[in-house]
């Protein structure tokens, strides 16, 4: 059988299986790439694959369905809009967008091995990276969690430069090669992007086919068989409604704190109305008050991906809520990143995996003088002893009802605001 019409087969025996790929794989065009030995997938959602590997019988048609579910994480995930803020003040993006693809490959790998899946004896997982103490990576981590372990393990290669090598199991001197929709590095065996003289799917088109896979997933999710948990929380991410009205909850909550922002609520004279004055009088023009706001998320190892992604569909209602162009997001485990402002909360780089202290986090965010602070966590966590001065805070527990129930009564009184958000999914983590 020639290798396209094996590829045929490939895609029927991924949506017998899994039907929620169905409108992925039959969108995404495969190209044929004599010599490139492997499988990859660039941004714009082109397959290219070595003929050859089927040919030869080197693949079986059960090692094509694995490597295209590999490639179309990365597709569907949009890794490539996650890394390329890391590439650009990488001082070696060759060797850096090695680095994020094998972080990624880990985290995809992690969910393909949860499904007994059977992998390519090169595929990097996570048990064959170690930590400090010397124990393997945890499995059904964030590609980010992965990428900031590994960096830790950098080799030099004289100079004091920063080049690593990292090298998968059973392939010496080899790095996955996954294109550019792992880090947005165009390869040289891709076509040109569309418009440009290639074919592929336009932005919007991508939105759309992302956004229905994700529908697809979630219904599964409530019928028998297992979903991975990684991309079930990606699913959630991607199209869950928030279960919060943080639009009524902020507006609650601030009554000076706020910002000035478009929209017929209230007239104000802070600006003018732009139609002019009437018979010399200036008048108002109508504005809505608008919190500005901070958002805290619990990234410590007890939030599990479907934790994680209830909380992520909480902070896209946030920012539709607060109308700012941006919102601050600090990661929290034990420690608080680095603020990482926002504009949708897919672009959220998820940090931590450690112990818990929500504390360092609020102190964090009372650094950035906004309004209110929003805590996002499973409640299993220290808190101040008081309020934060000059804030209005708000606290979400996210999990499973019983675990919410459970972490309740640890919340601190003084918070005028404390919600439940159960997590969305039937395979929820328990506490």
């Amino acid at each position: 059988m020639a290798a396209p019409d094996i590829i045929q087969v490939i895609k029927v025996a991924l949506t017998a299986k899994r039907p929620y790929y169905a409108t992925a794989i039959f969108a995404l065009r495969c190209v044929q790439r004599p010599g490139l030995g492997t499988m990859a997938i660039d941004k714009w959602g082109r397959v290219y694959y070595d003929p050859a590997l089927f040919e030869t019988k080197k693949w079986t048609v059960e090692d094509g369905v694995v490597g295209l579910i590999h490639e179309l994480g990365h597709w569907l995930r949009a890794h490539h809009e996650r890394a390329e803020p890391i590439l650009a003040g990488a001082e070696c993006k060759h060797c850096e967008k090695d680095i994020i693809n094998i972080a990624e490959d880990m985290s995809i790998n992690s969910d393909l091995k949860d499904e007994r899946l059977k992998l390519l004896p090169t595929d990097p997982l996570p048990e064959h990276g170690k930590l400090e103490n010397g124990q393997p990576f945890p499995d059904g981590m964030h590609w980010e969690w992965y990428y900031a372990e590994l960096k830790k393990q950098q080799n030099p290669k004289g100079g004091g430069g920063s080049h690593v090598h990292i090298v998968p199991p059973g392939t010496p001197g080899a790095v996955p090669m996954c294109g550019s929709a792992a880090h947005g590095v165009p390869q040289d065996y891709e076509e040109p992007p569309p418009g440009e003289g290639g074919t592929g799917l336009s932005e919007a088109e991508q939105q759309m086919i992302r956004d229905q896979v994700a529908r697809e997933v979630i219904r599964a999710s409530q019928q028998r068989g297992t979903i991975p948990a990684g991309l079930l929380r990606w699913a959630h991410e991607r199209i869950a409604p928030p279960q919060v009205n943080w639009e009524r909850e902020l507006a609650a909550l601030v009554r000076n704190a706020v910002t000035m922002a478009a929209g017929c609520v209230d007239y104000s004279y802070t600006r003018p109305n732009r139609r002019g004055n009437f018979n010399g009088i200036i008048m108002p023009a109508l504005r809505r008050p608008n919190p500005e706001a901070v958002v805290v998320l619990d990234t410590s190892g007890s939030m599990g991906d479907l934790e994680i992604g209830t909380a992520l569909a909480e902070i896209q209602g946030v920012l539709r809520a607060v109308g700012q162009r941006q919102v601050p997001v600090i990661c929290c485990d034990a420690a608080a990143a680095q603020a990482q402002r926002v504009s949708r909360a897919e672009s959220v780089q998820i940090i931590g995996g450690g112990g818990t202290d929500m504390c360092v986090g609020i102190e964090a965010a009372q650094k950035l003088h906004a309004g209110v602070i929003i805590v996002l966590t499973d409640g299993y966590t220290p808190w101040p002893d008081k309020a934060p001065a000059g804030n209005e805070m708000v606290i979400g527990i996210v999990g499973t009802e019983d675990a919410i129930a459970n972490a309740w009564g640890s919340c601190p009184t003084w918070c005028k605001r404390i919600l439940k958000i159960p997590v969305q999914g039937k395979d929820a983590k328990a506490a």
